[in-house]
């Protein structure tokens, strides 16, 4: 790769993956300038909020860890000053990281600094152009086994079949289907991401309330529980149900059973 500007390899840890209302807890970078000479930089960040259980086990990093860290403003023109004249890159930034730390800026009322025509190398992005993760591409990546080009139905049903015994084998992958879609889900409560587990409350992750909490609609819009319960697909009904109780309209209630 030939650089013309510095280009900074950037991840984030953050205390979910709802870019708009998640917050960052650890920015790490090296900057990698034309020279090949690079900057290396790292920082826990204060939150301001709780770290949840589960991003303490995924991370390492706990509540006490943060709680004497700079706040994201604090460390914001240390950050713009890595940022200001390089091109970026990372591992999922196009969708995540970027957006993520954008909206942080954002709610410092201050423009994401770049250079024109900043450039974003995402090698989750390359992975997809050059891997495309088709059936044949899992097959051979699981099992070493070429899918024949004039294949039928049946041919794929059997390759999935195969795939997926080994990946139960590989990832210890134990319990029934609906447990262990569950666990590959989570925090997420439906396949489609629109409710999302956080302690004992149900968020919504779509639409005009999102990063609202069912308990905080059915204050504020009872009328839209009523909405999602007659249009929503069945899958997100079904979990609705679970937590909301629908009695005749303007007096539906919440209740918060344990998220599985």
């Amino acid at each position: 790769m030939r650089l013309e500007r510095p280009l900074l390899f950037f991840d984030l840890e953050t205390t979910g993956i709802d870019v708009e209302n998640d917050r960052i807890i650890e920015f790490a970078s090296i900057k990698v300038f034309p020279d090949r000479s690079k900057n290396k930089f790292e920082t826990l960040i204060n939150p301001e909020r709780v770290v949840p259980p589960e991003v303490t086990e995924l991370t390492g990093i706990r509540d006490e860890d943060v709680l004497t860290a700079p706040v994201f403003a604090d460390v914001a023109d240390d950050i713009a000053e890595l940022v200001r004249d390089a091109d970026l890159a990372g591992f999922n930034a196009i969708k995540f990281d970027l957006p993520l730390l954008q909206r942080e800026f954002e709610r410092l009322d201050r423009p994401f600094p770049g250079p024109p025509g900043q450039a974003v190398v995402d090698a989750f992005e390359i992975v997809r152009h050059f891997e495309p993760r088709t059936l044949s591409w899992t097959l051979k990546y699981y099992l070493d086994r070429e899918l024949p080009d004039a294949h039928r139905a049946m041919v794929d049903v059997v390759a999935t079949e195969d795939i997926m015994r080994e990946q139960i084998l590989r990832y210890k992958l134990q319990g029934t289907p609906g447990e262990i879609a569950a666990r590959l889900r989570h925090p997420y409560l439906d396949s489609g991401r629109r409710l999302r587990a956080e302690g004992e409350h149900v968020i919504i992750c779509f639409g005009r309330y999102k990063g609202s909490t069912l308990k905080d609609i059915t204050e504020r819009d009872p009328s839209y529980l009523l909405w999602m319960n007659e249009n929503m697909d069945r899958e997100v009904v079904e979990i609705l149900k679970q937590y909301v109780h629908f009695e005749k309209p303007g007096h539906e209630t919440v209740t918060d059973p344990p998220i599985r």
